[in-house]
């Protein structure tokens, strides 16, 4: 069976037009830029979380450590780029609150403190996100905990176990990497 001239025309003309050298050390210059995020701190405080047991000192404060083991892993201790911490909280207290963030080693040893948040009595809030960048602190990759204090900042006036209004916190992180090919 003979092909026809002008198959085999349209065939050569497709074969040789599209021909072009490859330059391989394209791939040299690639890199990839994913983002993870993940879910710190989350509490819902009340009335009671301050009522000390009988005797007991005034309470002004509630504190939890979470743990955040995300930086143990080896290709994020090799690639991690940027840190970002988001915070939202819905304050119905008629209090105001500040939030104090610290970032802990696995002894506790403190690795770095985000800024205080100011949180407004009868308030939704979401502060800015705050970003750290590792080149210039790379103790970060160390972080195995997040403490998180909450603060009654008129401690003159300690809440009543009848005061009604709950205080929730939700945190969390977004890491940058970046590796080339």
């Amino acid at each position: 069976m003979a092909i026809p001239k002008k198959i085999v025309l349209i065939l050569l003309v497709v074969l040789v037009s599209c021909a072009e050298n490859l330059d391989f050390n394209q791939i040299e210059d690639y890199s990839t830029k994913p983002s993870y995020s993940f879910s710190i701190a989350f509490t819902d405080i009340n009335a009671s979380n301050f009522v000390p047991p009988p005797g007991a000192p005034v309470t002004t404060e509630v504190t939890q450590i979470s743990d955040f083991r995300i930086f143990e892993n080896p290709i994020v201790q090799k690639n991690l780029v940027k840190v970002d911490y988001k915070f939202e909280i819905n304050n119905t207290f008629n209090r105001s609150f500040t939030i104090e963030t610290s970032l802990l080693d696995k002894d506790d040893v403190l690795i770095y403190r985000l800024q205080d948040l100011k949180i407004e009595a009868n308030k939704l809030n979401t502060p800015p996100t705050e970003s750290i960048d590792v080149k210039s602190n790379s103790a970060i990759k160390n972080v195995v905990k997040v403490k998180v204090t909450i603060k009654l900042d008129d401690i003159t006036t300690p809440i009543d176990a009848n005061e009604s209004g709950v205080f929730e916190f939700k945190s969390g992180s977004t890491i940058y990497l970046e590796t080339s090919i």
